[in-house]
């Protein structure tokens, strides 16, 4: 349930998330890449988004919800996902390499052709 103290956060995203779908449309030419690296601790509801090829390195994930997202050929390089629920996510092509996944939930995730190498171990 989303509070009034926590809206100026949802909105903040969900314009991130306009800004990013702009991007994607435009093959990059307008809008903008999405970048969670300073995302309010509120900004974790991310079900079902179209997140490819977002930047989200060294971004801190903790207990975030995109399960069902588009993570295709995403950095998540070094991101914090402890406590994620990535169920049915997209991650192929993602770069996962060093990022702390513990208690992450990767039931039915996408993994072909992710990188995750040193995955796992925090930072």
């Amino acid at each position: 349930m989303t509070t009034t103290r926590d809206a100026p956060m949802a909105d903040d995203l969900a314009a991130r998330l306009r800004a990013h779908a702009t991007w994607l449309a435009n093959q990059g030419a307008d809008g903008t890449r999405l970048d969670l690296a300073d995302a309010p601790p509120g900004a974790r509801d991310l079900r079902d988004a179209d997140l490819r090829g977002a930047d989200l390195t060294e971004a801190d994930l903790t207990d975030v919800d995109p399960r069902d997202a588009d993570l295709r050929d995403a950095d998540l390089h070094g991101a914090v996902l402890a406590g994620a629920d990535l169920r049915g996510a997209e991650l192929a092509g993602a770069d996962l390499r060093g990022a702390e996944l513990a208690g992450a939930d990767l039931r039915g995730a996408e993994l072909a052709g992710a990188d995750l190498a040193k995955a796992g171990q925090g930072r």
